[in-house]
């Protein structure tokens, strides 16, 4: 007897998520928590796991992200944590989530929708500004770091695809982490957790612990400080190795070079010990951050404006006055890795930016500012 053919009809879900029927049965549920999606056919933002809706109170357009429970529970788990109690307050949880909503899908295990604002991605990395702005932007990052981990969470892929800048486009750009595919979470009266190169599945990154004879006990809270500095010096000397980049021709305008303080230096070697046991805590590092971005807090910022207006400005102005890019940055930071291509990003005549060594073309940098 021949075997049946697929039934195309029937509601779907594949390696890329949910079809649209599956979704479509959704609305019912998403209604009653104050949601709708957006109309037919949906606009797609990663192929079917991801969807645009809007909140039907105001209006505004959100992210419904299909998380399943037999691959994901982490990260629903995490999420319904920074929606919960205290962790809750405005002033300290700065991550854009709003809703997880469970939807039948029994036959899998159980699935969630998780609800967030909408962020700006690749359009913001084109305000990305002089290493003055990056640390500011890096500090922000360290405040969401650190928040986790006082609250026994560990990110465990902090790297540019998974930072994001809430909107309005506008200064000061505010910087936050998102995904928690890979997270662990400390539970209290448990020994502290750990993970090992198999369960580490996003970043691409491999620290040293991730060779013996740490690899089999490896510290997630020392992890993400390892990862939290290497996303700092990408953005700083422009190490894209992992991110495709826009084929553009890019090149910097400055009118001044801004060194590296001492205590940078200092701080950056130790986020990047070998031993895990010798990092900084992320209290401490945070602390100290923030002390190097007064170091390096020289002139006025730019007034406020929109990113995307900035980005035609700037790019005018670049072709017209092509510069040498800053060194002095990048000499501290070069003796350690070795780069050969570079793309330059724009900036105005008061603010330097850095090169941008570009080794694929295109996808998404999530933090710029």
């Amino acid at each position: 007897m021949p075997p049946e053919k697929d039934d195309w009809t029937q509601p779907r879900l594949d390696s890329d998520g949910p079809d649209d029927k599956i979704w479509q049965g959704w609305e019912p549920v998403l209604a009653r928590y104050g949601y709708a999606l957006t109309t037919w056919p949906f606009r797609l933002l990663i192929k079917n796991k991801h969807r645009q809706g809007k909140r039907t109170s105001d209006g505004a357009f959100v992210v419904i992200k299909f998380v399943l429970w037999r691959k994901y529970r982490t990260e629903v788990d995490v999420v319904r944590r920074l929606l919960s109690g205290k962790m809750r307050l405005p002033e300290l949880n700065r991550f854009p989530y709003l809703d997880v909503i469970d939807v039948p899908m029994e036959e899998e295990g159980g699935a969630s929708l998780v609800i967030s604002e909408v962020c700006a991605e690749e359009d913001a990395w084109w305000d990305l500004k002089n290493p003055r702005d990056i640390l500011r932007g890096v500090c922000q990052l360290a405040e969401c770091v650190h928040f986790l981990h006082e609250n026994g969470i560990a990110h465990c892929d902090i790297w540019h695809p998974n930072v994001v800048i809430r909107l309005p486009l506008q200064r000061p750009l505010r910087w936050v982490l998102i995904d928690f595919n890979s997270a662990v979470v400390a539970e209290e009266g448990t020994p502290p957790p750990t993970i090992t190169p198999l369960h580490h599945t996003g970043s691409r990154l491999e620290a040293p612990e991730f060779y013996a004879p740490f690899w089999t006990q490896i510290d997630p809270f020392a992890y993400d400080v390892f990862c939290l500095c290497h996303l700092m010096e990408i953005l700083m000397e422009g190490s894209l190795q992992h991110v495709d980049l826009p084929r553009y021709s890019l090149i910097v305008s400055q009118d001044k070079e801004i060194p590296i303080p001492p205590g940078l230096r200092t701080l950056v070697n130790e986020m990047i010990d070998e031993d895990p046991s010798s990092r900084p805590s992320s209290a401490s590092m945070l602390e100290r951050l923030h002390i190097e971005v007064e170091a390096l807090d020289q002139g006025e910022d730019p007034g406020p404006g929109d990113a995307h207006s900035n980005m035609l400005a700037h790019s005018q102005r670049a072709r017209a006055k092509p510069n040498a890019a800053p060194h002095s940055l990048l000499t501290y930071l070069h003796e350690h890795k070795k780069y050969d291509q570079a793309v330059y990003i724009l900036a105005d005549d008061a603010h330097a930016s850095v090169p941008i060594p570009a080794l694929e073309p295109a996808a998404a940098l999530n933090c710029v500012q």
